[in-house]
């Protein structure tokens, strides 16, 4: 028999889902991890107890299904999206805690690119707000020393929970994310569908601390899980978990609407961008996925 690894890292824990050939759950773990919040309300995770707890998750639907590992194919990842984790290259040790999305301590640094709300709008489709990853990435260059150094040396990766996740898990042999993550960071430009060195510029960031952006079914690097595995297997799909969750149930048309009571509401398949009404979270977050042409949007309040 074949199986197929799914890992969902969220906000609250990790969860490890064992399924068959036939999409029948085999086995399943769940593990939390620890919310670190202070007094002034600032959120965070740490980068190195969420990768322990995806492997050992991993281990643990493997050893209560009964299965032989290499009869696993295939692994596929989701992810709470916005939450940055920072760290480098080299070493592969973050320089700082994950700041989660939840977090606001980034309004200063979104309120002061207020002149340019519109353009950021325009190319990302999101609204400028501390909630999204560039501003918590600008944070941790702006008050954390070491990640400042390691910018200048071209040294600092940046990303979200999913790059962390790959990254680590192919031994720093790949550093990618997928469309539906970075289209929450705000620094890409939704016409091309990369990195805006605008945008970029205007964070404090570089390109080199950047992960590739490709398609959410890629081969985004392999893995042996830490040892799990005799022989390395692919990591074949990352998606965001809101945009995981809307093609999971089947929303592949345009006007489909996936209805969720998790942080915020629903989502909805779009294939244009159109103007943010207002309630919107952060304007709209738009992901080019399945080579169907499609554009994801964040629901309302």
């Amino acid at each position: 028999m074949s199986y197929i690894l799914a890992i969902d890292q969220s906000t609250a824990g990790t969860k490890a889902v064992l399924f068959n050939k036939y999409g029948a759950v085999i086995s399943r773990s769940d593990l939390p991890h620890r919310q670190i919040v202070d007094e002034r309300g600032w959120v965070e995770h740490d980068p190195v107890e969420i990768i322990t707890n995806v492997n050992t998750a991993a281990r643990q639907v493997v050893e209560q299904a009964d299965i032989l590992p290499e009869e696993i194919k295939a692994i596929g990842l989701s992810n709470q999206r916005e939450t940055v984790v920072c760290w480098d290259r080299e070493t592969g040790q973050p320089v700082y805690n994950a700041i989660v999305w939840q977090c606001g301590r980034a309004a200063p640094i979104a309120d002061a690119l207020a002149p340019y709300a519109r353009l950021i709008r325009e190319k990302t489709g999101l609204n400028n707000s501390p909630f999204f990853s560039a501003p918590k990435m600008a944070w941790v260059v702006q008050n954390v020393p070491r990640a400042k150094e390691l910018l200048e040396q071209d040294r600092l990766c940046c990303g979200t929970i999913d790059t962390w996740l790959v990254y680590t898990l192919t031994d720093g042999q790949s550093y990618k994310t997928d469309f539906s993550n970075a289209s929450r960071t705000e620094l890409m430009n939704l016409d091309t569908l990369d990195w805006d060195d605008s945008l970029i510029e205007m964070f404090g960031l570089r390109r080199s601390c950047l992960p590739e952006i490709v398609p959410s079914d890629h081969l985004f690097g392999m893995t042996d899980f830490d040892g799990l595995f005799p022989q390395k297997i692919p990591i074949a799909a990352v998606l965001g978990d809101s945009h995981a969750a809307l093609f999971a149930n089947g929303c592949f048309a345009e006007g489909m609407t996936n209805f969720w009571n998790g942080n915020f509401g629903d989502d909805e398949c779009r294939s244009l961008q159109t103007e943010a009404g207002a309630g919107w979270v952060g304007g709209e977050c738009f992901l080019g996925t399945w080579r169907r042409g499609f554009l994801c949007a964040r629901g309302k309040h």
